[in-house]
């Protein structure tokens, strides 16, 4: 009997460390996907600032270089404009924790909706409101 218990017992901590070593990636996911809304916020208000002096919004993210400073990863946030008019802009990286999916802020959203970071189908990359 004293066996028996021994074994459940080694089975529920064996099954308790397995659980968190499989959790911790998904939460270091998490973690960088939160660093990323974080950055786009950044984005934003630098965007933002750059309209404000400016009077239009940059036509590329190289011309946001004294507004601006990038996350350290280039090349995985992508910053678009409806060119030539330059109205309206997006910007959008992939999500670490949901394949197919990425982080977007729209600043010209549908009429009702307000500008705000989402979560969309990777799919929603060529205009403002695909998402």
């Amino acid at each position: 009997m004293m066996e028996l218990l021994i074994v459940i017992s080694l089975i529920g901590i064996l099954s308790g460390v397995m659980l968190n070593v499989v959790s911790s990636t998904k939460q270091k996911q998490r973690a960088e996907d939160a660093v990323k809304r974080t950055n786009i916020e950044k984005i934003v208000a630098g965007v933002e600032a750059y309209r404000s002096g400016q009077g239009y919004y940059p036509a590329t993210a190289a011309a946001t270089s004294t507004y601006i400073k990038w996350p350290a990863s280039p090349g995985t946030y992508t910053y678009r404009t409806n060119s030539p008019t330059n109205t309206e802009f997006w910007v959008y990286v992939p999500m670490a924790s949901v394949p197919n999916k990425i982080i977007k802020y729209c600043s010209n959203p549908p009429a009702g909706v307000l500008p705000k970071i989402k979560d969309c189908s990777s799919t929603a990359t060529t205009t403002c409101t695909g998402c």
